[in-house]
């Protein structure tokens, strides 16, 4: 359905509203729960997917109903949550938090 890339982080919309993610994983950015990911992996618990974005250590998915969520590295408050933590990775998708 729709392709994303950024540096060597590629996503890929499934058909079924899904994404499968692959690439460079250091800070969680594939979002299969692990900081290992060269091989293509279901980012889990995401269907509804209508939209990919994505930084060098974020990834993000627009969602039905304009529901947003994203994973990967939480520095600078990249994944909108509301939360700083420079270092620490977000394995799985966590939902933005809208003012």
């Amino acid at each position: 359905e729709h392709l994303a890339g950024h540096d060597v982080l590629p996503l890929a919309q499934t058909p079924g509203g899904g994404v499968v993610c692959w690439g460079r994983s250091d800070s969680g950015q594939t979002g299969h729960g692990s900081v290992e990911g060269p091989s293509p992996a279901i980012v889990e618990g995401l269907t509804g997917v209508v939209g990919l974005a994505l930084g060098s250590t974020h990834s993000c998915a627009l969602l039905e109903g304009d529901a947003v969520v994203c994973w990967g590295r939480r520095g600078l408050g990249l994944l909108g949550d509301g939360w700083y933590m420079p270092f620490q990775a977000q394995l799985r998708p966590i939902p933005v938090v809208f003012p």
